[in-house]
């Protein structure tokens, strides 16, 4: 019996110090935020960011981060590697829009392998606002409240090769389900008044 306890006690000690080792000496992190740090660096962005939306959309992770210094956005593809570790596939990142806006969002699209994955990224300066809803153009309608109550945020896999415009609509509801903003790729904001 103390010869088994020894062998679980000694694996245990194995596998704690092969996560540590992996997580220092390679792109791997144990949480979103050091995974997008190497990548913000290489831009010579500030690395001081949260992870204010994650969506699983398939294969990869979709992931916001929100710099509260700089107002600045970041999206990110992220592998989450043995469920454990992640590790940032690309992305891209956006200012805070000025008040002109009442509501904005805009479409990315990328391939990741044989994989394509589509999502919306945008931005509500309306108070009002307490839900959004996506219509994709297969008629998959997806909802959410806004991250931090101003970002909006949807991904979803898709087939490679596809069209990077895959929104039919976009819309803004308050919180009594009223709807107060309708947009598509054509009307893709509305002004401040």
């Amino acid at each position: 019996m103390k010869r088994a306890k020894g062998h679980i006690i000694r694996w245990a000690i194995i596998v704690v110090m092969g996560i540590i080792v992996l997580g220092a000496m390679t792109s791997f992190a144990l949480t979103p935020e050091r995974g997008i740090r190497e990548s913000l660096l290489g831009m010579n962005l500030p690395v001081e960011v949260e992870a204010v939306s994650v969506i699983d959309a398939g294969g990869i992770h979709a992931v916001v981060f929100w710099d509260e210094k700089y107002q600045m956005y970041h999206h990110s593809f992220m592998k989450q590697v043995l469920g454990l570790f992640w590790e940032a596939r690309g992305g891209g990142f956006g200012t805070k829009p000025q008040e002109e806006w009442q509501i904005k969002f805009g479409e990315g699209y990328s391939t990741q392998g044989s994989r394509a994955y589509h999502y919306v990224i945008g931005w509500i300066n309306d108070h009002e606002v307490a839900t959004v809803e996506v219509l994709w153009r297969d008629g998959t309608l997806e909802q959410m409240e806004p991250a931090m109550g101003r970002i909006i945020h949807f991904a979803r896999e898709g087939e490679a090769g596809s069209s990077s415009w895959m929104v039919e609509e976009l819309y803004a509801y308050d919180r009594n389900g009223n709807r107060l903003y309708t947009l598509d790729n054509m009307n893709y904001f509305a002004a401040a008044e």
